[in-house]
């Protein structure tokens, strides 16, 4: 009973290592949210801020803040963008794009006049690995009847954020907009901790088909 205890163990702490995800990366951060409005993000308008690249950045995850009226129940359905800067304007050439359905969490009130809250949102954008250059994160929120606005950071990393309007890029203000990008990879055992690990659970099997086996001598008791 006891050997068998063992190998149950050893195997559900293999289990775990496959399964545990490594603690997400902040491979670039715009700045942390400060409550301030930035640009709508639904009916027929987006919001943008560029970002700068040296060297490559490869990332999985976007994370940005937005605001909504008080005791809004959000259903987002975003479209994103990644695309080259053009003289300081998001450009048409798109690197990336898709849809998503980011989780969403209530950062809380902001004790505004009319009152909104701060949420934060999370979705996944598959691997991406961008070179050295300028470029553009664009949000548009498709869901129906919904009021997102980008939340704004204090943070200056770039001259500010771009709004579309029937897909007509302009200056939007002066704000950069609050975002990061994210890696996030599951945990790779090393080849010799396998080796370890299944070495050390093919003993255990062996040692109880050992004691299990006809004639086995029996163990005496401990004094």
């Amino acid at each position: 009973m006891k050997t068998r205890m063992l190998i149950t163990l050893a195997a559900l702490a293999a289990l775990a290592a496959f399964a545990a995800p490594a603690p997400a990366q902040v491979v670039y951060d715009n700045g942390a949210p400060d409550g301030g409005a930035g640009s709508v993000l639904f009916n027929e308008f987006a919001a943008a801020d560029d970002f700068g690249v040296a060297g490559t950045l490869a990332f999985n995850t976007v994370v940005f803040w937005g605001l909504l009226p008080t005791g809004t129940s959000y259903t987002p359905s975003l479209f994103w963008q990644l695309l080259q800067d053009d003289g300081g304007l998001p450009g048409a050439t798109v690197v990336a794009s898709g849809n998503a359905t980011p989780t969403a969490e209530l950062r809380g009130p902001l004790g505004s006049t009319p009152p909104v809250s701060s949420w934060r949102f999370t979705f996944g954008v598959g691997a991406q690995s961008l070179g050295t250059g300028v470029y553009w994160l664009a949000l548009h929120d498709d869901g129906a009847g919904q009021d997102l606005i980008s939340e704004t950071t204090a943070s200056q990393s770039g001259e500010g954020f771009a709004q579309s309007f029937l897909d007509v890029w302009a200056r939007g203000g002066d704000a950069d907009l609050a975002f990061q990008l994210v890696n996030e990879t599951a945990v790779v055992p090393e080849p010799a901790s396998l080796l370890l690990l299944g070495s050390g659970l093919v003993g255990l099997a062996a040692a109880r088909r050992r004691r299990s086996a006809p004639g086995a001598r029996p163990r005496s008791p401990a004094s």
